[in-house]
Formats: structure tokens, sequence, C-alpha cells
């Protein structure tokens, strides 16, 4: 199977935590006709479907994060949601991600090979909480 993978769920901080489940769940939903039977999303599907539910902040944030993920340093299976414009008025509400144990168990003292982008990354991920 490889690397064990991990969804991580970064959701708008206005929303309860129940809301955080079910806006990652619209991601999760959302990736599972964006991604085939060959990528890390059906693997961590199949095999894995651990799930990490982080602050992603604001709606300003999670469009930023958006953008940081539709980068060409991101290889890994992401995807986000956002309400329609009768619910929310259209507003992002979570951001996902799916990703292998060699970033979300980075240790800056054990070089995993990782590319800067993805040190940064590894990095950063570690200053979210839990929602």
């Amino acid at each position: 199977m490889g690397q064990e993978l991990r969804f991580y769920g970064f959701g708008n901080f206005y929303l309860s935590q129940i809301q955080h489940g079910l806006q990652a769940a619209h991601v999760v939903g959302n990736m599972s006709t964006q991604y085939d039977k060959e990528s890390d999303y059906y693997n961590w599907a199949k095999n894995y479907k651990t799930m990490i539910l982080l602050n992603g902040g604001n709606a300003h944030s999670l469009n930023t994060l958006v953008s940081y993920f539709g980068e060409s340093w991101n290889t890994f299976d992401w995807g986000y949601f956002n309400e329609d414009h009768e619910s929310l008025n259209g507003c992002i509400t979570s951001v996902g991600i799916i990703l292998p144990e060699r970033i979300y168990g980075y240790d800056e003292n054990y070089d995993e090979n990782l590319t800067p982008d993805e040190v940064v990354f590894a990095l950063n991920l570690k200053r979210y909480k839990l929602a």
C-alpha cells in the first residue's frame, strides 16, 4: 500500500465543530469525482480514511489555501467546497488535501528528501490547530 495517507481538512473557523465535519465531507465528495483509481485520493479512500480537521481561518484564509494548493509545487490531491449563493452567499467553507506521512510527520532533524516547497508546507501544517 505504500506510505500511510491522511486527509487534512481546513474549515472556516466561523463554523461549529459538527459543521467542520460536514463541510469536509463535501470536499471528500467533490474529490471523489476529480480523481481516478490510480490517485492517492482513491488509495486513501480505500485503505486509510483518517481525517484530521483543522481550523483554517476565515474565507480569505481558505481562498489563500486554494491558491496555494493550486500552485505548481503541489503534487498532492486536493479539493475545496463552497456553499451555494442561497445558503452562504457562495462562501468557501472547507479545503482538503491528501497527505503522505513524509509531510504530516515531517521532522526537521531527519532528512526526508522533500522539496523546499514541501518542507515549507510541512512546517506550516504544524501551525494549524484542531477544529
